[in-house]
């Protein structure tokens, strides 16, 4: 003798919207529905940080998108996600992620897509966030791509904001010495001993132009010290600039 087992098959997957179609959709197989969930977007919410306008939010997913094969798994099951998630039908979206035998156990994107490999996809690039910006207007960081923001001006900017034009005088170290290490974008290492009472960022960007491993001069290079994502300014206390803000 032989069993068979049977599952109800979810009603929403089979629906069409007359929206969309006119004609009933063709049931997908059995075995897809038992280890797959229709794909929904209607549960699906975030918010933005920051309010964001509909170009910042595609050059995010685009940013997304073209990163992502890195993570792992197989390119052409990265693009199938990229079309399926940037079909505004859901049916289509379902159909294509069917095709491509991606699997969604919990039929949310970003709870596991699976073909044998685990794809995962941020949020923002299934739905938009519920403080999008329908006035379109660009950032400063998008219109770079439009000669809006020319890089040299911005250049420019964080210079005058964070730098003074002469070079601020390095104190004298030998009574509170401390050595520390720069590392220039070149990826270049710097030993250097300072002040641990009275160096300034100003002081030391000077230290790091009369060092001769540096291989940089005041008169040829622009140089700005950051730390932990900021840009410090000259007058800050070297203290206070490696300090973590709270």
């Amino acid at each position: 003798m032989g069993c068979c087992s049977s599952s109800p098959v979810d009603q929403d997957f089979l629906t069409t919207s007359q929206d969309n179609y006119d004609t009933a959709t063709i049931p997908l197989p059995v075995s897809y529905y038992n280890k797959s969930r229709p794909f929904k977007r209607s549960s699906l919410m975030w918010t933005s940080d920051t309010p964001m306008t509909v170009t910042d939010l595609e050059q995010k997913r685009l940013t997304y998108w073209e990163s992502a094969p890195t993570y792992g798994g197989r390119i052409e099951i990265w693009q199938a996600l990229q079309v399926a998630f940037s079909e505004t039908d859901v049916i289509m979206a379902r159909s294509i992620l069917e095709a491509a035998n991606v699997i969604l156990p919990t039929g949310n994107p970003c709870e596991g897509c699976f073909d044998g490999n685990d794809y995962n996809v941020p949020i923002y690039c299934i739905v938009p966030p519920a403080n999008l910006c329908m006035l379109d207007t660009p950032s400063e960081e998008f219109c770079l791509q439009d000669d809006k923001y020319n890089i040299s001006d911005s250049m420019k900017s964080i210079y005058s904001n964070t730098q003074s034009d002469n070079l601020v005088p390095a104190p004298d170290c030998s009574l509170s010495p401390f050595d520390i290490c720069i590392r220039l974008s070149t990826e270049k290492d710097i030993k250097l001993t300072i002040s641990s009472q009275h160096e300034t960022v100003g002081s030391l960007r000077s230290r790091i132009y009369e060092s001769n491993d540096s291989g940089i001069a005041h008169d040829t290079h622009i140089l700005r010290l950051i730390y932990l994502g900021r840009i410090l300014r000259d007058n800050l206390d070297i203290n206070l600039a490696t300090r973590p803000q709270s």
